[in-house]
Order: structure tokens, then sequence, then C-alpha cells
């Protein structure tokens, strides 16, 4: 089905809080309600903490086996102190991370073995949001309902963003960019398309908010700021009969286009940027008839 196709996209791509212009702010209106986006009382930099340091397979074999959840879930729990790591030799016990350098453990998905791995305790009321709201991920993922999955990827935003640092990490803040894009798509299939806008643009802030903090990896940044300014394309293309207008698409198709080029863009999206142009040579003509 088309929603299912969706889905597996959204999967593949990468895998909340909506603005409808500017800057990321401490709180906001969104799709569904008020979201604060940082100032929760429990909120701590998990970057201090003494987690010790990860690498997180990303093998064909170990993403088969969940790896891409596992990394987003750690670096959500301890930041820059979980990094991409190379193929282990133990294929078939996925996921596996290798913890300061030397030590191999196997099948780290459960929520329970990643907590204990990395040491986090039962009362933790920031980890325990966060993994609520991974859950809540995978229930929209997995929803047929374009309007349902958007609420639960409300749902889940929320959690997440109550528990992000004020100063925040890229690795941080990544599962949360990947959500609110898979959110607008969400809601462009429902036919909200005034809500996919805003879910876009929190996208794109929270993208432009990372770039802030230092040691945050160049091309990892610029891939995530360019997809966001592509879905926030897509969302005021579907949105032209609103108030939207072609100028702020072509604003956005600017940044998009004035912006350092990601060198790990695929076939898929080379091509979909090819034909961005065109269409914002076409638009740039039109405005000046």
């Amino acid at each position: 089905s088309t929603m299912q196709s969706h889905c597996f996209v959204l999967y593949c791509i990468f895998y909340f809080c909506p603005t409808a212009s500017g800057a990321f702010v401490q709180s906001k209106k969104t799709a569904f309600g008020t979201t604060t986006i940082a100032g929760a009382s429990n909120q701590y930099d998990a970057s201090t903490g003494d987690y010790g340091n990860y690498e997180v397979c990303m093998s064909p074999g170990c993403i088969a086996d969940g790896a891409q959840e596992t990394l987003q879930l750690m670096q959500a729990l301890a930041g820059g102190n979980v990094q991409n790591g190379v193929c282990c030799s133990l294929c078939g016990n996925g996921p596996i991370v290798v913890k300061n350098g030397t030590q191999k453990v196997r099948k780290v998905s459960s929520h329970d073995k990643i907590r204990e791995l990395l040491g986090i305790s039962e009362g933790d009321e920031r980890a325990g949001a966060i993994f609520k709201a991974f859950e809540l991920l995978e229930e929209a993922k997995s929803e047929q309902q374009a309007k349902t999955a958007a609420e639960l990827y409300h749902q889940a935003i929320d959690k997440g963003l109550s528990t992000l640092p004020a100063s925040h990490s890229l690795e941080q803040a990544t599962w949360l960019i990947h959500a609110l894009q898979a959110q607008t798509q969400c809601l462009l299939q429902a036919g909200d398309n005034s809500q996919a806008i805003k879910s876009a643009q929190s996208a794109v802030d929270l993208s432009a908010s990372c770039a802030k903090e230092t040691g945050s990896n160049h091309e990892e940044l610029l891939l995530i700021q360019y997809t966001s300014l592509e879905v926030l394309q897509q969302a005021l293309e579907k949105s032209m009969t609103l108030s939207c207008s072609k100028e702020q698409e072509v604003e956005v198709l600017q940044k998009l286009f004035g912006m350092e080029e990601p060198k790990s863009l695929t076939t898929s999206q080379k091509n979909q940027r090819r034909s961005l142009g065109f269409r914002l040579q076409k638009l740039e003509r039109e405005l000046n008839q």
C-alpha cells in the first residue's frame, strides 16, 4: 500500500514542536498542542556523564539486526560518547557495541541491555522518557493510518524534546530531527499541509541549532541540514494553494543550493537535487515575469 511504501522509505532514509518560521525557540505550538523544547527540571548534559566511549557496528549485518535504532537510542542517552563503528567480525550477533575500544558486547537492542551497558539507573526520569519516546517511534513507524502515525510521532517528539539539553550535540538531536521529518510526511499524507510545514520548519530549526555546537561531524551535520530543507521544500510545494507563496519555496531552495553539497548524497538524492534545481529555475522565471 501507499502508506506501507511511505513507512519503508522513511525507515531507509533514517531513521517533533513545529514552528511556522524563523528561529528555534524554547517552547511553541505544535500540531497537537504546546511542546517545551528545553528546560525540563530533570535534564542534564549527557556528554558530561561518566559513560565511557562506545562504537556501534554499522556493518550491513548489524544494521539488519537493528544497529541504526541502537545507535540513535544510545546517542539520545549519551550524546557524543556514542559513535558509528566498523565491522567487529561477529556477524549474526548484532547489534554489536564496542565499549572503550576493547569490550565487544553482543545483541545490544533491548532497553534493559542498553540501560545496563550505559550504567543508567532504573529511577532515571530523563532516560525513562527517552526509552518511552523510542517505543512510541516504533509504534508510529508501523502504524498504517497517517493521521494516527503523526499523533504518535508527536507524542514521541514531545517526550524527546523535554529531555534535550539546551546546549545539545548533533548526536543527541539527530533522532528528533528525523522524527520531525517523518512526522511531516505523515501530516502531508493526512492532508494537514499547514501543520506539515510547521513540523518541517522545526526540523530545519533544530538542525540549525546543532550547527552552533562544536565537535559535530561536518558531513553528518551537512546531510541532516540538507535533508531538513528538502523536506520543508516538499511541504511548501504541496501547500502552494494555502497562504504559502512561491517566494517562500524559492527562499528554501536558494538556501539548499547555497549550502555546501553533502558528499554522502545517494544517487536518488542527487537525481532529486537535479530536479529541484530545475524547479528553482522555473519558480524564479515565474517570479520575474
